[in-house]
């Protein structure tokens, strides 16, 4: 006999033709929820609040897939919501969704809609769990605000600010210990200005240092060793490597050098030619 814990498995390792295939029903407020849906009590009275939260004239939109028996070798098919939607008359979402990777564990999407589009903070939920795993903010169907990311633990893993859509502003990333593990700069959407990483956990020490500009790296990129010391110096134009490479051992010392044209390795020779000092 299989559970639903795992259903999952199951289903992952069956054929394309025996994925589970969703439909969608629909219930109003005031009425039965529909015996093709719900099962149990325990079903009944997760659905009853949002029923009863509903607006005049709205709806709950429900999809639900059925596993056939003969994926899972249980007696019968399994049956289970997989989405549950608030919708106006005109069936436009409108309200809160909640999505299921599996109806009897905790959901792994909650999400607002008006008139049609997300509005509100939609939330994201790491697998059979109720910690979050990451806080969008939504405005008429826009990211507006900053958009959260979490480790398991419940740390901020990351920050994201958005204007418009867009990412805007200085973005970051953070350790599971909740040290700063890196910040970039965006401007419409597109990297630019330093973006700089740190060593896990180290406090303030720089790993690498990448400019951007319109998205593109161009400048000089280096990395460090956590004493601080130079590890390489890579300098970029348009998105290419364009310059003199550098790489240097732990004790600071110059080890190589590599010429490169426009994403192109050169002999310092060529290099030099072309660029005299």
């Amino acid at each position: 006999m299989i559970t639903f814990g795992c259903l999952l498995a199951v289903v992952g390792m069956a054929s394309v033709a025996d994925e589970p295939k969703p439909d969608v029903g629909f219930v109003a407020k005031g009425e039965t929820l529909p015996n093709a849906v719900v099962t149990s009590d325990g079903d009944v009275n997760r659905l009853k609040p949002l029923l009863e939260s509903l607006p005049d004239g709205h709806r709950l939109e429900l999809e639900f897939v059925t596993v056939p028996k003969a994926v899972t070798n249980y007696k019968d098919d399994l049956r289970y919501a997989r989405r549950v939607t608030a919708v106006d008359a005109a069936g436009k979402p409108d309200g809160l969704e909640i999505e299921f990777h599996n109806w009897y564990q905790p959901p792994i999407r909650k999400t607002t809609y008006k008139h049609g589009v997300r509005d509100g903070v939609e939330e994201l939920f790491h697998p059979s769990t109720d910690q979050k795993q990451s806080e969008i903010p939504w405005k008429a169907g826009q990211i507006e605000g900053v958009k959260k990311t979490y480790h398991v633990n419940g740390v901020v893993a990351g920050e994201t600010p958005y204007v418009g859509g867009k990412t805007q502003g200085e973005a970051r990333a953070f350790t599971a210990k909740g040290a700063l593990l890196r910040k970039v700069r965006f401007v419409d959407g597109k990297r630019d200005g330093e973006s700089v990483d740190y060593w896990p956990d180290s406090g303030d020490k720089i790993d690498r240092v990448i400019p951007y500009r319109k998205g593109m790296v161009d400048g000089v990129s280096r990395s460090f060793y956590l004493d601080g010391k130079p590890k390489w110096e890579k300098p970029f134009r348009n998105n290419l490597q364009h310059g003199i490479e550098k790489q240097f051992a732990p004790d600071g010392m110059l080890e190589r050098e590599r010429h490169w044209i426009d994403g192109d390795a050169v002999s310092a020779e060529e290099f030099q030619a072309k660029y005299k000092p």
